[in-house]
């Protein structure tokens, strides 16, 4: 009786677990885009004076911009980073602080996709550093929430934009002359697990340079120095 008992309940059981895995397997969701919102200034600054979004990730193409954007999406590439070993090859610039440069993080934008029943979210972040060129890395503080923009982008049944476009925050702020990495990664939560956008888990990076105003103790010496050799040449000419 037992016997017969178990018989009759294995194809159930079969049948259960194939729905089961069927279902699980019909679930999926991911990114294919991420940008970094940035405005810089100052004579050596790259695209000085224009709010720029950079496709860090750039599968979404022109569709990263966030509805009412006035940002200007720039596709460069920030592929190569530190973890990768060959260090980043793009440059922000170079900025003065002392003359009144800035370099300013405004946001992020980043696209998601889902389907079978998952869904993406509510935790989406940007994630973003600055470590010496010379090393080591910093570590990564807390992300930054990024909130939804716009469901079916472009038409697309599940596709995402998630962004944020108020954060500003000054990346010069307490950084010594130098040259540093500004690095960064997405992450988005999901039904089907943590989702990430991070160029293979080596990250997205580029460079930029702080330099300084000389001291007016130093240009004061700078100057004493050009009016000695003014007088001297008339010595001699005399």
């Amino acid at each position: 009786m037992i016997k017969q008992k178990i018989n009759k309940t294995l194809p159930v059981l079969t049948f259960a677990i194939i729905c089961f895995a069927n279902s699980a397997l019909a679930q999926y969701a991911g990114t294919f885009g991420y940008g970094l919102e940035l405005d810089g200034t100052g004579a050596g600054a790259v695209n000085s004076g224009v709010t720029t979004l950079y496709a860090l990730n750039n599968g979404g193409t022109t569709r990263l911009t966030p509805l009412g954007s006035s940002a200007v999406l720039n596709q460069t590439s920030w592929l190569s980073s530190p973890e990768s070993g060959t260090g980043p090859t793009f440059s922000l610039g170079t900025f003065n602080p002392g003359a009144g440069d800035t370099l300013d993080l405004l946001g992020a934008s980043m696209l998601t996709y889902q389907g079978g029943g998952a869904t993406v979210g509510p935790a989406v972040y940007l994630n973003y550093r600055i470590s010496p060129l010379s090393g080591p890395l910093s570590s990564w503080p807390g992300g930054t929430l990024l909130g939804l923009n716009e469901s079916n982008v472009a038409g697309n049944s599940g596709d995402t934009r998630w962004s944020n476009e108020s954060i500003s925050i000054n990346l010069l702020n307490g950084l010594s002359p130098g040259t540093y990495i500004l690095g960064s990664y997405g992450y988005a939560s999901s039904t089907v697990g943590d989702q990430y956008v991070s160029n293979g888990g080596l990250n997205y990076g580029a460079t930029f340079t702080v330099v300084a105003t000389p001291e007016p103790a130093t240009l004061a010496l700078a100057g004493l120095g050009g009016l000695a050799t003014i007088l001297f040449l008339r010595r001699r000419q005399s």
